[in-house]
Formats: structure tokens, C-alpha cells, sequence
């Protein structure tokens, strides 16, 4: 295994939980192929809005998958009390 995610669904918006890529990995298109399973899944299920709580250092991946950042969320850990993450969002639109 090199990867995983989990989507947990919210009403009518999911959650992009645990999207996790082994670093040996990173830049080879693993985490493209998961993100775009991610969105098949959601459109299969119930089209809508998809959040991502990113890890700061995979805010860049996010955007460039075409996610949007509509703000932060506060994640203090010991020694960073003021740490937020970066919120995502994508909407998630029918199969045509």
C-alpha cells in the first residue's frame, strides 16, 4: 500500500479525511489518481461540497488539484499554539 483516504459524509458536503501518500511516492501521480478516485466517489454517491482540512505542507497539492481555500481552522500542537490548517473546498458536480 502507498496511500490512503477516507471520505466521511456530512449532510449534504463530505469530508476528506486521512489523505495520506507513503513519501517515497510523492511526485510520481499517486496522489492525483487518489484525489480523482475522492471525486468519482463523491459523484457517485451524492454530488456536492468537498472540504479538505489540509496539511499546511499539502496545501499546494490541493490547490493545484483545483480545490479551493475558503479559510483556516485553528490546530494547536505543543510548541505552536497559534497552528491552523487550511480549509479546502471543491464542488463536486454531476456526472453529464
Amino acid at each position: 500500500m502507498v496511500g490512503f483516504y477516507a471520505l466521511e459524509q456530512r449532510g449534504d458536503r463530505w469530508s476528506l479525511e486521512h489523505f495520506w501518500v507513503d513519501p517515497r511516492w510523492h511526485g510520481r501521480g499517486v496522489g492525483r489518481h487518489m484525489y480523482a478516485h475522492a471525486l468519482d466517489r463523491v459523484r457517485a454517491v451524492q454530488p456536492g461540497v468537498m472540504v479538505i482540512e489540509a496539511d499546511p505542507y499539502a496545501a499546494g497539492f490541493y490547490a493545484r488539484m483545483g480545490a479551493r481555500q475558503k479559510g483556516t481552522v485553528p490546530a494547536p500542537v505543543e510548541g505552536d499554539p497559534g497552528r491552523t490548517l487550511p480549509v479546502f473546498e471543491v464542488e463536486v458536480k454531476a456526472a453529464r
